[in-house]
């Protein structure tokens, strides 16, 4: 009694059922001889460049190539068929494709030959990849639309930098600091410090811990914590004989805490 197969008898054979696979492929499928012409093509490669599927066969590949790169191709093709090797989708070659009206379309193409000699075939797997490409380029136009507003916003906060130091550097009578919860200074300037050659760049980083005087550094760091706590205020002192007004508000972020003075 002969076992039953589990295959569907939707197919008389294997070669209908890959007959039936092949017409129905979703991607463009070509199969060419040896000199690059069409001896067989599935439907979905006709609709993919303009053609009936009959229409095809007798046509060269290097016909579906604009003219202005078919030189190249049929160069690349005959070096190609001397030595044959597949290639898979994902590292296939990218070309122009040529519909029949002449439109240009981005391809992408996967190989696999079989035979040999005059009878080398070679099965071309056909994906257009104009919607890819699209969205490539829609991707790209938005990174560079980022970058230019990115580059605008830095060139304006730069302008708005240079603005707030020069305000800074000509500020009579004392200076203006900003200092992290550690109290290091962030910032450093005043008209006192740029007339009396200090370089403020050698101060950013350092602590206010370490320049207060003795005398004053427990009443002014008790008063700086006050103020990271919300409160603003203005703390006056003496010490070695000069008299300092120190005058330091919060500076709140975006999420409403304070990490800066």
């Amino acid at each position: 009694m002969a076992a039953k197969s589990d295959r569907p008898n939707n197919f008389e054979n294997e070669d209908d059922l890959y007959r039936q696979l092949f017409l129905n492929a979703a991607e463009g499928l070509i199969l060419s001889d040896h000199n690059g012409i069409i001896i067989e093509s599935n439907p979905r490669a006709g609709v993919m460049f303009g053609y009936k599927q009959d229409e095809l066969l007798g046509m060269t590949v290097d016909s579906l190539i604009p003219q202005s790169k078919r030189e190249s191709h049929e160069n690349h093709r005959t070096n190609y068929m001397k030595h044959p090797v597949n290639r898979s989708m994902g590292t296939g070659m990218i070309l122009t494709g040529l519909k029949k009206d002449g439109t240009e379309i981005p391809i992408e193409i996967s190989l696999n030959s079989f035979g040999k000699g005059e009878n080398t075939r070679v099965m071309a797997l056909i994906t257009d990849i104009s919607q890819r490409r699209e969205i490539e380029e829609r991707i790209k136009q938005l990174n560079e639309d980022l970058e230019k507003r990115v580059e605008q916003r830095t060139r304006e906060m730069m302008q708005s930098q240079n603005l707030y130091f020069t305000i800074a550097r000509n500020f009579p009578d004392g200076t203006i600091s900003v200092f992290d919860k550690e109290l290091n200074y962030l910032f450093f300037e005043g008209k006192e410090l740029y007339q009396a050659g200090i370089d403020s760049r050698r101060i950013i980083g350092t602590s206010i811990k370490d320049r207060l005087p003795a005398d004053v550094k427990e009443n002014v760091l008790e008063h700086l914590a006050r103020v990271f706590k919300g409160e603003s205020g203005i703390m006056e002192f003496e010490t070695k004989g000069n008299h300092y007004e120190l005058n330091a508000v919060p500076l709140v972020d975006n999420n409403d805490k304070i990490n800066q003075i």
